[in-house]
């Protein structure tokens, strides 16, 4: 493998790569560190024939490759064991075909998310994705990443009807299409969304789109005592409520994001008609029966609180993912192992993230003992970001499940000499 060969040969593979791509795209030392590695080159391809040629010269460097788009995502999942190339989609940022008619586009996976919506909005048209910060199509799609619009709108999955992909072996090729109902048999779309560029680099997403609704309203919900929050959340799913976001934040949270609730506080949003949100808001009043609480519009909650939410920007950060009926649960969970995290849990599909201001070692003891105890629950825990010992000795991932032979045999055929992202994924993948 490339790591131990000598500073020339890694000069002669810049010199191959600047013939594919040209010299001003390929920059030596870039300065980049992913872990506790240094690549030696980042690579900027314009297309994703050139994506494709880069990737098999790397291929047969013994290269190993990390495909990137705003840099945001370089060291989430186990901490890989090899980087030499950063392979930026940055330059695959165009539209090459939009069908407002069809509801259909057809982008570059160098494009961000907030492009490609501030192109589609102009025809009232949106993709309603909100992950963390402003990623690029290619990591959103490769992280299957989502936020608070997932109970309502759902993740990268629903929207994906077609992929354009660059592999280890220099060839290009297609899943999916360019309109909505083409699929027959196994959609390949779902092989490779949230495969953390593990199997082939992404380079081009064909996506289905939304007409935007006409208004958006957020409701804070505060209560004196944790109960009442969990009774109204409970009467808000179990009726005919059709929230788009369904939040409830702890202590730590809501002072961070400057709700004065006294304790936990619940955020409800309604994304629909003008007509279908104020029929909404009306019902939102009979949770109130027999429960002590308080119920506040937020104004320019869109822009504010939701998107702090999504990022959770701290040190460690953890998802657990459970069953509806034990979100409330985990919640508490979460807080008995972590008294000082920044939690917020998504109560429409049970996932709770928490947020640590820490990188201690006794760390890794918690969240072990945190995972037993979410596993005995019927759920999972993943450690979204952390410093990479604590990733390396955690696992970000956990135990595998019995599917990994099965997700081995597919990295050895699309990925045999584990050039692309080796490590990231479950089990070492």
């Amino acid at each position: 493998m490339m790591d131990s060969r000598t500073e020339t040969e890694g000069a002669l593979l810049a010199i191959c790569l600047e013939e594919l791509v040209g010299p001003e795209n390929v920059t030596r030392s870039p300065g980049i560190q992913i872990d506790a590695l240094r690549p030696l080159l980042l690579v900027r391809p314009a297309t994703g024939k050139e994506a494709a040629q880069c990737l098999e010269a790397c291929s047969r460097w013994g290269a190993g490759v990390i495909a990137a788009g705003m840099m945001t995502w370089l060291e989430c999942g186990n901490p890989v064991r090899s980087a030499q190339v950063v392979l930026s989609l940055s330059r695959m940022n165009r539209v090459a075909e939009y069908s407002p008619a069809d509801l259909t586009i057809c982008a570059g996976a160098g494009i961000t998310l907030t492009e490609l919506n501030s192109i589609v909005m102009k025809e009232n048209q949106w993709l309603p994705l909100d992950p963390p910060g402003n990623g690029t199509l290619g990591a959103i799609v490769a992280c299957r990443s989502s936020g608070p619009l997932r109970f309502a709108y759902g993740t990268p999955r629903d929207y994906v009807i077609g992929l354009r992909l660059a592999h280890v072996d220099g060839s290009e090729s297609k899943s999916g299409g360019r309109v909505v109902k083409n699929v027959a048999g196994y959609d390949l779309n779902k092989l490779y969304i949230g495969s953390f560029g593990t199997l082939a680099v992404i380079t081009e997403v064909i996506l289905k789109l939304k007409p935007v609704p006409e208004r958006s309203a957020t409701v804070l919900i505060t209560a004196s005592d944790f109960p009442s929050i969990q009774k109204g959340a409970s009467r808000i799913l179990a009726g005919k409520l059709r929230p788009a976001s369904l939040f409830v934040l702890n202590q730590q949270m809501s002072s961070l994001l400057g709700i004065d609730g006294g304790g936990r506080a619940m955020l409800v949003r309604f994304i629909e008609s003008d007509a279908a949100v104020s029929d909404q808001l009306d019902r939102l009043q009979s949770i109130r029966h027999g429960i002590d609480c308080t119920l506040t519009t937020v104004d320019g909650a869109d822009a504010g609180l939701w998107p702090k939410i999504a990022d959770l920007n701290h040190t460690v950060v953890l998802k657990c993912s459970v069953s509806i009926s034990k979100t409330a649960q985990t919640l508490e969970v979460c807080e008995k192992h972590f008294q000082e995290c920044f939690a917020a849990a998504d109560m429409g599909v049970g996932l709770v993230r928490i947020g640590i201001e820490s990188n201690n070692l006794e760390l890794i003891g918690r969240i072990k003992s945190l995972r037993s105890e979410v596993e005995s629950m019927g759920g999972t825990l993943i450690i979204e970001r952390a410093p990479s010992f604590i990733r390396l000795e955690a696992d970000a991932w956990g135990k595998p499940g019995p599917e990994i032979s099965i997700m081995r045999s597919i990295k050895q055929r699309y990925d045999p000499d584990s050039l692309l992202s080796p490590g990231r994924f479950i089990a070492g993948i």
